[in-house]
């Protein structure tokens, strides 16, 4: 190989590793980002539970393995208290 080939091959590998690094840390920045919103989604859930006055109606997108059939029409919470508690 050529001394500008290798000279360029190096470049990619830097550029590479340079873009790998960003993407770790965007990566994580993001991972923390979604675990705070699912910690929310826990909290409003459990909350919504206890407070909202539901209105179960038939859920007709539930498959035949699913324990509950009904969601509240307000709140869109499934009627299983194990998954809020």
């Amino acid at each position: 190989m050529e001394e500008a080939e290798q000279t360029q091959a190096n470049e990619l590998v830097d550029q590479l590793v340079e873009a790998n690094e960003l993407c770790k840390e965007k990566k994580i920045i993001l991972e923390e980002q979604i675990y705070y919103i699912n910690k929310v989604l826990i909290k409003n859930n459990k909350t919504l539970w206890k407070t909202c006055k539901h209105n179960w109606i038939d859920q007709q997108d539930s498959s035949m393995y699913e324990k509950s059939t009904e969601r509240c029409i307000k709140c869109y919470l499934t009627n299983d208290s194990r998954l809020y508690n």
